[in-house]
């Protein structure tokens, strides 16, 4: 059978992360921070589901967009332009999303931008993050920072880990990367206790 390949290049706004929907699961409502929002998606699916969501992004063309599409959905987002790895908020979350984006920061911003991930989040809150692996090598693949075994799982020894594992995601195709791609990945969903 023939793998099915997921099309980002037709829209993708409406393919919403399956790590962003395991939230369903544990919260019904409260606050979310989305950590590297890019086009929105994961937040605009959470905002429409009742969830209290500020998207952030340091591209300023995403959140041009994403505020254009959240006023035309009329999905109230809270929208900040700034990068995850310098950002202090003046609140805590219930929810910390980072999904597919911390490996872009560099080796020496990944502990202490996942200390303050946690710093600013509830006690009973959680933290959703998919980050791609060293499995992943070759220039397609190149990240400024590949996660190791079990390397995103060891920041949360001290947290209530609800869902882990280290998986090939399924294929799929962007406008950057029109060739099928496929990428290794660890997912977390943590509770802070």
């Amino acid at each position: 059978m023939k793998e099915r390949i997921t099309d980002y290049t037709i829209n993708s706004l409406a393919i919403v992360s399956p790590a962003a929907k395991k939230i369903l699961k544990y919260k019904k409502s409260g606050s979310v921070l989305d950590l590297g929002t890019g086009t929105g998606r994961n937040a605009l699916f959470l905002g429409e589901k009742g969830f209290e969501v500020t998207a952030l992004d340091s591209v300023k063309s995403k959140l041009a967009a994403l505020r254009k599409l959240a006023r035309e959905r009329m999905i109230p987002l809270k929208i900040k332009w700034a990068n995850m790895a310098t950002f202090k908020p003046a609140k805590q979350y219930d929810v910390v999303l980072a999904l597919v984006s911390l490996h872009f920061l560099k080796d020496s911003q990944i502990a202490e931008t996942i200390k303050r991930i946690k710093e600013y989040t509830r006690v009973g809150g959680l933290n959703v993050i998919t980050v791609h692996t060293k499995k992943n090598i070759g220039k397609k693949h190149e990240r400024a920072h590949l996660f190791k075994k079990n390397e995103l799982k060891g920041y949360y020894r001290n947290w209530q880990i609800l869902e882990y594992r280290e998986v090939w995601g399924r294929s799929f195709r962007t406008k950057e990367n029109p060739t099928q791609v496929k990428k290794h990945r660890a997912e977390l969903l943590a509770r802070k206790i």
